[in-house]
C-alpha cells in the first residue's frame, strides 16, 4: 500500500494497481472531465463537489485529475475549457503521485497501527486535519484542494465538523467529497455541494481501461463480455473478478443456486463457501461475493438475461415474481449492512443469500 500524506496508508487501494493518485489515464468520462474544467475556468466554481457514482468507475481518478488540472492552471482567468491531461513530467502529478504535494490533502479511513487494519470510520480527527492545512497560504498562491474520500464513510462527529467548514470555506479552498452513497450523507452536506455523478463504464471503456492495465494480449478477451456484465461498468470490480477468485466464486454461486430442483440443497458445497469468504484474509473476497449477489438479484428485478457458466438451467428464474426479487435483494442488502456495521459472522450472510434465493426458487410452482 502506497504512504500518503508522506507516512499513511490508503484505505482500499487495490495492491498491485495503480493508486487513482498517480493514474494517468481515465477512460469514459470526457463530459464529466470538461464540465468541471468549465467550472473551474468560469471563476464562479463551487467551493465544494460532490462526485458520485457506484465505486471503482473512476471518481477519486477524476479528483485527482480536477486537482492537477487546477495546480497546473494556477490563474483560473486564463484556464481552458477541457480537463488537463498530466504526463509522469509533469512536477504536480509527480508531487500527488507521492502523496506529497503542499495543496492538497486526502482524507479517508485512517490506519491503526495497532490493530493492522484501517478504522471502521472516517473520523472526526481526520476532517480537523484540514484546519492547519487550510489556515496556510497555498503554495504559489494558489488553490488548496481537500479530498474526502469516501464521504459515506464519515461518522456523526466527522460530518458536523465538515459541514462547517462547508458553510464558512475558506478563500480558494476546493473540497472534493468522493461518495458511493450520496443517500448516507446528511442533507445539509449534499445541499452545500453541487453534485455531479459519474455514470458506470460502457463496455468498450470497460475494455479500453482493461486493455491499458494488461495489455491486449491478456488471457481473458474471451471472457470480457462476461466481466464487463458482472462489473457493472466497476473497473475496480472487473480488475478483482481478474486478479482473484471472483468468476470461481460466482461460478461455484449460480451452480448452487441452478442445482437440480429434484436433489437436496447442497447445502455442504454452501457452508464450504461460505466459510471460505468469511475468512479475516479473505475481506475482498467476501464483499466481492456479496456486490456480484446484489448485481445477480438487480437483474432478477429487472429481468435481464445471466451470464451463466456451465450450468443445467434446472431453475427457471423467469417463474420467480419480480416482487419475490426484489424482497430477497432488500434481506440480502440489509443482511451485508448490518454486517458491515456491527462486524458480524460473515458467513451467516453468506448462508442468508443462499437461503432466501433458495427458497424464492424452489417455492416456485413451475420450479419444483
Amino acid at each position: 500500500m502506497k504512504p500518503v500524506d508522506g507516512e499513511r496508508l490508503i484505505y482500499e487501494q487495490i495492491e498491485g494497481l495503480v493508486d487513482p493518485s498517480a493514474n494517468l489515464n481515465l477512460f469514459g468520462h470526457q463530459p464529466t472531465e470538461d464540465e468541471l474544467a468549465r467550472a473551474y475556468a468560469s471563476r464562479r466554481m463551487h467551493h465544494a463537489w460532490l462526485i458520485s457514482g457506484m465505486k471503482g468507475i473512476g471518481k477519486a481518478t477524476l479528483a485527482y485529475r480536477f486537482a492537477t488540472h487546477i495546480f497546473h492552471h494556477s490563474k483560473q482567468g486564463s484556464a481552458p475549457d477541457n480537463m488537463y491531461k498530466p504526463t509522469a513530467k509533469n512536477s504536480d502529478y509527480s508531487q500527488l503521485a507521492a502523496g506529497a504535494h503542499p495543496n492538497l490533502v486526502h482524507l479517508t479511513r485512517p490506519w491503526d497501527s495497532k490493530t493492522k487494519t484501517f478504522k471502521t470510520v472516517l473520523s472526526v480527527e481526520e476532517i480537523r486535519r484540514t484546519r492547519p492545512f487550510f489556515g496556510m497560504t497555498a503554495t504559489g498562491g494558489g488553490w488548496r484542494v481537500a479530498i474526502v474520500d469516501p464521504a459515506e464513510d464519515m461518522n456523526a462527529s466527522a460530518a458536523n465538523a465538515l459541514l462547517k467548514i462547508l458553510e464558512e470555506p475558506p478563500a480558494k479552498s476546493l473540497l472534493l467529497l468522493i461518495c458511493n452513497a450520496p443517500g448516507r450523507l446528511l442533507p445539509t452536506i449534499r445541499s452545500r455541494c453541487r453534485e455531479i455523478n459519474v455514470r458506470p463504464l460502457e463496455s468498450e471503456d470497460m475494455a479500453k481501461a482493461l486493455n491499458s492495465l494488461y495489455g491486449e494480449n491478456n488471457g481473458f478477451q474471451q471472457e470480457m463480455g462476461t466481466i464487463s456484465t458482472l462489473a457493472d461498468g466497476s473497473v475496480r470490480k472487473a480488475i478483482q473478478l481478474i486478479e482473484g477468485e471472483g468468476l470461481k466464486n460466482y461460478r461455484g454461486f449460480l451452480s448452487l443456486v441452478t442445482a437440480d430442483l429434484q436433489k437436496p440443497v447442497n447445502w455442504p458445497a454452501i457452508h464450504t463457501l461460505a466459510d471460505s469468504l468469511s475468512l479475516k484474509s479473505r475481506t475482498h473476497a467476501y464483499l466481492l461475493f456479496v456486490d456480484m449477489t446484489m448485481g445477480f438479484l438487480a437483474r432478477r428485478v429487472r429481468a435481464i438475461d445471466e451470464p451463466v457458466f456451465n450450468s443445467n438451467g434446472a431453475a427457471d428464474f423467469t417463474k420467480v415474481p419480480l416482487a419475490r426479487w426484489a424482497d430477497v435483494w432488500e434481506k440480502t442488502a440489509h443482511s451485508a449492512r448490518l454486517a458491515e456495521t456491527f462486524n458480524l459472522d460473515k458467513k451467516q450472510v453468506v448462508l442468508n443469500i443462499f437461503r432466501d434465493i433458495t427458497n424464492a426458487v424452489r417455492q416456485v410452482p413451475g420450479n419444483r
